[in-house]
């Protein structure tokens, strides 16, 4: 990966600086959102086949929320045995999300820059008072990675500096999404009982 510094200079504002940029350059960034990756009709494969190509162009990794679909604790009215993955049937649930996602994600560790909340994550520390967001990052830079918390909505801001003198600038705003996003399809998956709303919406 390029050599860079990165820092959060406002609450929801990430500032990424390149030097010697010169002809030729170049850094891939891949913005993700909406994995749900403990849900069990997640596809990891190909999610890991994504990974594998970002870790391969050395890309930096922005994902904007609802990495964790967290739907079956307790408060949740949607929560169902039947839509745990086997290794997240434990007492501890949200401590099982984190564990599982932490050793998921903690080969591409390196390329993660930001990983921001979606409802989900919001809905779990308005209800139980855990930041699974946070938490993930949190293992994440223990194994070596540079990644900060977003927030629903925020910056990146890309700083080049061009042959050791002009600086340039290119700004990346995400938010999670507000109100009329992905369709829910009720009913619509063959595996589901008619009227049943699915887990990712």
């Amino acid at each position: 990966m390029n050599s860079y510094k990165a820092e959060l200079t406002h609450r929801n504002v990430v500032v990424v600086k390149y030097k010697n940029v010169t002809k030729g350059w170049e850094q891939w960034v891949q913005l993700t959102g909406d994995r749900h990756h403990d849900n069990p009709r997640s596809n990891w494969k190909l999610e890991r086949e994504q990974l594998e190509k970002a870790k391969k162009r050395q890309a930096h990794i922005v994902d904007v929320g609802d990495l964790f679909c967290a739907m079956q604790g307790k408060y949740d009215p949607r929560s169902s045995m039947d839509d745990l993955r086997p290794e997240n049937v434990r007492e501890d649930y949200l401590d099982g999300l984190i564990e599982t996602a932490a050793e998921f994600y903690t080969p591409y560790a390196e390329n993660f820059l930001v990983i921001g909340y979606g409802n989900h994550e919001s809905n779990i520390r308005k209800r139980h008072g855990v930041d699974l967001t946070s938490n993930l990052v949190h293992h994440l830079n223990y194994e070596g990675g540079k990644v900060f918390p977003g927030f629903y909505g925020g910056w990146v801001r890309f700083v080049f500096k061009v042959n050791n003198s002009q600086s340039i600038s290119k700004n990346l705003y995400y938010h999670h999404g507000a109100g009329g996003g992905g369709p829910c399809y009720p009913g619509r998956h063959s595996d589901q009982p008619p009227g049943r709303v699915y887990a990712g919406c």
